[in-house]
């Protein structure tokens, strides 16, 4: 039986603990903080759907895709805000974040990259309803179309072995967290 959410527990709960996520849940991050996570956050996404694409992901689960909903996103708290984009907004998690999954996408590993969409995706699924509610502008990462399919769907393509993939996933949002907390 497929069970990565009981093998990545561990990693989920600590990353629910960190600084930055209990100013999102709590409902009191700064915009320009959140801001500067939906940046590392596109860039990651970005990189991440690209490296799917590459390797010839099935386009059926596209749906599943957040860069378009991350740039809105930004581009509303650009105009809300009066935010503007720098290089300087990049963490070192987010460049080596970025620098794996394309070593992944180079050496094949689609089950690798899949394991990264599992983290990113499923919480996305999961969380946002509660975390839509909670951040600055309208949240439009959080949106997706045929949630439940889609669930049932990637479901399909997951296995215990993409847990220590997981696993490394979380530490690169760990070491985000962090980063942006302490900004």
């Amino acid at each position: 039986k497929v069970n990565l959410k009981a093998l990545t527990q561990e990693s989920r709960e600590i990353l629910g603990r960190k600084r930055l996520m209990l100013m999102i849940m709590s409902g009191s991050i700064e915009p320009a903080i959140y801001y500067r996570y939906l940046v590392n956050q596109f860039q990651n996404y970005r990189a991440l759907e690209l490296c799917l694409d590459m390797c010839g992901f099935d386009k059926g689960y596209s749906g599943v895709y957040r860069t378009t909903r991350i740039l809105r996103d930004i581009w509303e708290l650009e105009q809300q805000f009066d935010l503007t984009y720098n290089a300087d907004h990049l963490t070192k998690s987010t460049i080596e974040y970025c620098s794996h999954v394309e070593q992944l996408a180079r050496a094949g590993d689609i089950d690798g990259l899949i394991a990264h969409l599992y983290v990113r995706q499923f919480a996305d699924m999961y969380h946002g309803p509660r975390v839509a509610s909670r951040v600055p502008g309208s949240a439009a990462i959080y949106d997706f179309d045929y949630k439940e399919t889609l669930k049932i769907e990637l479901r399909t393509v997951l296995s215990n072995d993409m847990a220590a993939e997981s696993n490394l996933c979380f530490d690169y949002a760990i070491r985000l967290s962090d980063e942006l907390a302490g900004h």
